[in-house]
């Protein structure tokens, strides 16, 4: 039997901000025996999103900025990537990167495009909607949640024809082997322990909801709130916190490098995000990390956590803070069962073995394969 065809696959990404080098990382990961190149338009060169990428990795340098719009010097760019090597996989992420990548197939032919969709509406512009349907119609879609692709499926109706897929995030379950002890933890971040601990880790944006879960804790008793990140919100919710007196309670610990090493000093994690929530990646680490869990119900989040930890009603203050109390009230066996739900969970669901799977399997890649 012949040996499988080497395939080379090119991954353009709009930078290497937040969770973005490990998301490209697992699809490096995903594609191993394969040739990867993988592109990060923004940004300037960094060593450490080098290595956790893996691969050959390129930095364009360009400015956030210098992306909006038609570009014409990102499109002599990445141009150039085209015309050294015939691709026979392109992925990319979020529209800029899917724009860029539809463009050059246009004039380099590449077998099989895909376009991951990171968040709800991405197509919901006409402009964009067209671009799938009649100037790039072999565009495959891939939506990291189904309410994502529901969202798309809505927003651009030649989608439904087999051009859409889900495919979740994944979380490397080794990687928790070099995060932080929970007394190592709680030293770092100058938790005593006295109060019951709940913690969250995310940029401090009005799309994390974090004034909601600060109103909650007015209604939960005597419990710690820690808040690792930090953002344009950072101002206003701290005072909030003044103003709910709850300066005892609430701290602010900033921005920290791979916040997950820190996991393990919470007694609960709280994701308090709504339906802006395409997923959320934090919650596959509090569940390898071993740290109960309190989420929204909205679509994203609810599809991560399932039934492995409580859920609140989208934006309802009242029922977080009720849903907190009883994770704060509940059993230690109460609590060490929702750590088994989200460790099965992750290791069954959300495992590189997972991905890589049904990355193989999706219409546009298998059909490569078998040709």
């Amino acid at each position: 039997m012949p040996e499988p065809k080497r395939l080379r696959v090119l991954q353009i990404a709009h930078d290497h901000r937040g969770p973005f080098v490990h998301v490209c990382a697992q699809y490096v990961k995903a594609c191993e025996g394969h040739d990867v190149t993988t592109v990060y338009l923004a940004g300037d060169a960094d060593d450490p999103a080098r290595e956790t990428t893996g691969g050959d990795v390129r930095f364009l340098g360009f400015e956030p900025g210098d992306l909006r719009g038609i570009k014409w010097a990102l499109l002599a760019k990445v141009r150039q990537l085209f015309r050294e090597a015939h691709y026979d996989i392109v992925i990319a992420h979020r529209y800029k990167s899917i724009y860029v990548a539809g463009v050059m197939s246009a004039f380099y032919p590449v077998p099989c495009v895909i376009g991951v969709l990171h968040e709800h509406g991405v197509l919901s512009r006409p402009t964009r909607s067209l671009f799938f349907s009649f100037w790039r119609p072999g565009l495959h879609a891939v939506a990291v949640s189904d309410s994502v692709a529901r969202s798309a499926a809505a927003d651009c109706a030649a989608l439904a024809d087999g051009r859409l897929s889900t495919l979740y995030h994944c979380i490397e379950p080794a990687q928790s082997d070099t995060w932080h002890s929970r007394e190592e933890a709680r030293q770092a971040l100058g938790i005593d322990g006295s109060r019951f601990v709940l913690g969250s880790v995310g940029r401090l944006v009005s799309k994390k909801r974090y004034d909601l879960l600060i109103g909650a804790l007015t209604r939960v008793g005597d419990a710690e709130l820690v808040l690792v990140g930090d953002g344009g919100e950072r101002s206003r919710l701290e005072a909030l916190v003044g103003k709910l007196g709850l300066s005892q309670q609430v701290r602010f610990v900033g921005h920290m490098p791979n916040a997950s090493r820190y996991l393990r000093a919470f007694d609960a994690f709280v994701m308090t995000s709504g339906a802006e929530e395409a997923f959320g990646i934090v919650l596959l680490e509090a569940m390898l990390a071993g740290v109960p869990i309190v989420c929204s119900d909205a679509p994203g989040p609810a599809e991560a956590l399932g039934d492995a930890g409580l859920q609140f009603r989208d934006g309802d203050e009242a029922s977080l803070a009720e849903r907190v109390a009883e994770m704060i009230s509940a059993s230690p066996s109460t609590r060490a069962g929702y750590v088994k739900a989200g460790r099965e969970r992750v290791l069954g669901r959300f495992s590189p073995g997972r991905f890589r799977e049904a990355f193989w399997s999706m219409p546009p890649v298998r059909a490569l394969q078998n040709g």
